[in-house]
């Protein structure tokens, strides 16, 4: 039986072994992914998951973003890898989630009480908003088991960390058919914010532009007329070519301005990515002269190019339009590096759809540990967690 009150038994395997947590029998849980065997969690990733790899769990782990407190998990059936997933622990302020039209109330119960919608929170994935999970089935037949041993371990852990709110955060569609057992487990779904998504099937960014219709090869040309004219240029680099102390106030910027923030990455968190995962991921980067005006960090895979974060100069941007001529390169630079299809991310909605970024729904599942919070949260997340209602543009002629 794969209940809580079935569990019994865990391996928890640390340094300096804590006081045990109780699990699923099947699940091997560790503190520190760099006790993980690397060749054996990513037997189960899929190809183009960077974002699930031992090696990008190991950057956001060294570079204590948020200083949140993981917990890796194998899950084992019959004494065969048949999942894997990552957790961690952080305190969330919900109102960065949430419309911007819903803080006010939220503040304002705040000063009642101190830690109205400020609840501690056990995610399954990482403290890394990009619009991907971190947890792997080795089939989708596995995905029911490994997603109750999963849950089971999760609500012990949440006892052990005192975690008010549990979440596994962030699905596609297909991906969501397969995880939505979850609401078996007391679980609801809610909407996370839409997703860009193209397929580039040209052979050079000419071709593209050819393919688009009139308008919006009209809007992308003077993009990067406008750009010649203001005297910008491209420079791409590898990530262990770049220099981050450049990018990184540019990214500041950005988080600064940002409408839904649910994590900020710190510096180490980037150099630590181009450390583990050499070739992998590069920067663009829109210069005027000998400075930066936007930045984008691309994670690139032979089949996937990810637009992964960004960084602006806003006191510079408006004037000379830094950040669309950063897009269309990103769309570029995928074309020109063949891998047949870019993800675009979670912002800018007008500028990428514009671009060919076709939405696609993300979704997040929740459980409240206490019954009568979990009503009122589900009974208000789809105000706190509004369907996203971005439409999709006839942006090429075919």
């Amino acid at each position: 039986m794969n209940t809580v009150a079935a569990v019994a038994g865990i391996e928890l395997r640390t340094a300096t072994p804590p006081r045990p947590l109780a699990a699923c029998s099947g699940v091997r849980a560790f503190r520190r992914i760099g006790e993980v065997d690397a060749a054996e969690w990513d037997s189960i990733v899929p190809p183009d998951e960077l974002q699930m790899r031992h090696a990008f769990v190991r950057a956001c782990e060294e570079a204590e973003v948020e200083q949140a407190e993981y917990r890796h998990l194998l899950v084992y059936r019959s004494g065969v890898l048949v999942g894997i997933a990552s957790l961690f622990t952080m305190r969330v302020r919900l109102e960065l989630l949430c419309p911007s039209f819903l803080r006010s109330v939220i503040l304002a119960g705040r000063r009642i009480h101190p830690g109205f919608l400020r609840p501690r929170l056990l995610f399954c994935g990482l403290p890394v908003s990009a619009g991907r999970p971190c947890l792997a089935f080795r089939a989708p037949t596995d995905a029911p088991y490994v997603l109750a041993q999963v849950s089971a371990f999760m609500e012990h852990a949440a006892a052990e960390l005192d975690a008010a709110l549990l979440c596994f955060k962030e699905f596609r569609p297909a991906e969501a058919a397969l995880v939505d057992v979850l609401r078996q487990h007391g679980y609801f779904r809610a909407f996370s914010l839409m997703s860009f998504g193209m397929t580039l099937p040209w052979q050079s960014f000419g071709h593209y532009l050819a393919a688009m219709r009139a308008g919006y090869r009209r809007q992308t040309n003077a993009t990067l007329r406008s750009s010649r004219v203001a005297g910008l240029r491209c420079r791409v680099a590898p990530g262990t070519g770049t220099d981050w102390d450049r990018f990184f106030p540019l990214y500041d910027q950005v988080m600064d301005r940002a409408q839904f923030q649910l994590e900020r990455l710190n510096q180490r968190f980037f150099e630590s990515l181009a450390r583990h995962l050499p070739g992998a991921i590069r920067t663009i980067t829109i210069e005027q002269g000998d400075e930066p005006l936007a930045v984008a960090v691309v994670l690139e895979t032979p089949r996937l190019t990810t637009f992964f974060m960004t960084g602006i100069d806003y006191r510079r941007n408006g004037a000379v339009a830094a950040y669309p001529r950063l897009v269309t390169e990103v769309v570029a630079e995928a074309i020109r590096a063949g891998t047949g299809a870019l993800e675009l991310g979670q912002t800018s909605p007008a500028l990428k759809s514009r671009l060919g970024g076709l939405p696609e729904p993300r979704y997040l599942y929740f459980r409240y540990r206490s019954r009568w919070a979990h009503a009122l949260f589900r009974l208000t997340a789809p105000v706190l967690f509004p369907e996203n209602s971005a439409l999709a543009r006839r942006v090429f002629r075919a």
